[in-house]
């Protein structure tokens, strides 16, 4: 009887045992942490009254106060910045014009911020985000601008594009570089057909896509492909819009 209980013991014993090895497998283990989703809650602020139209829509992570207040403060930037220069624009214009010239603008042009976001991997361990960032604030037309938000959640900090490539990678700046201005001369092309020396000068492409840090701030990743973003005057006129160049990460 004594043997049969020690049997017991023995058994229940290894059996705990390999339950707690596998729950510490299980919790290092980086497949859960990596790949399932985190819980984009989107915020949104709507202004109408005159003289202005806000429409704004940003996300937040439910318990990731870090990376909540920088896309806060990313946004909070832009309004003030936004506002700050509209109104400056509006006291000039009011001075400047006519009552009815005045309402005429006001009721045809009103100055207006749009900000919108595009993902790219979003998980539990890292965050992809593009800010797409629209505005008119009273000058001959609006404007569009880029801000990134990569960010590591649990190192708490912001990935910048040589931590997207591996250590090993030599020279990665350069081939980013010349992958994105065939790219975008391609684009380019495609968009204006014959009418593309009278639109560009490739000096600007391959200036505004050089092999420079700040040229490809802005971008978004997953595990197959990186997305870099390129507003108006970086490589083209205003009038031929911003463009994105969608590059593999083999």
């Amino acid at each position: 009887m004594p043997f049969k209980t020690s049997k017991k013991i023995v058994v229940y014993t290894v059996l705990v045992i390999a339950i707690g090895v596998l729950l510490t497998l299980l919790y290092y283990l980086p497949v859960g942490k990596d790949t399932t989703p985190a819980v984009i809650v989107e915020q949104k602020i709507l202004e109408t009254e005159k003289p202005f139209r806000i429409e704004i829509v940003y996300p937040t992570i439910p318990g990731v106060d870090d990376f909540n207040a920088k896309a806060i403060s990313i946004v909070e930037a832009q309004l003030k910045e936004f506002k700050k220069t509209s109104l400056e624009t509006d006291s000039l214009r009011r001075i400047t014009m006519t009552a009815e010239e005045y309402g005429n603008f006001n009721l045809n042009s009103p100055y207006y911020l749009s900000i919108t976001y595009e993902k790219g991997i979003v998980s539990h361990k890292i965050v992809s985000m593009v800010f797409r960032i629209e505005h008119y604030t009273g000058g001959a037309h609006g404007n569009r601008a880029f801000i990134a938000l990569n960010y590591h959640i649990a190192d708490k900090k912001e990935i910048t594009l040589a931590d997207v490539f591996p250590p090993s990678t030599r020279g990665y700046l350069q081939k980013i570089s010349d992958y994105c201005i065939q790219d975008l001369i391609k684009q380019i092309r495609e968009l204006t057909g014959e009418a593309y020396e009278a639109y560009i000068d490739e000096v600007w492409i391959r200036e505004g896509a050089s092999p420079k840090t700040e040229n490809f701030s802005n971008f978004l990743f997953d595990d197959k492909s990186i997305t870099f973003y390129f507003p108006p005057y970086q490589i083209a006129p205003y009038a031929l819009g911003d463009f994105k160049v969608v590059m593999g990460r083999d």
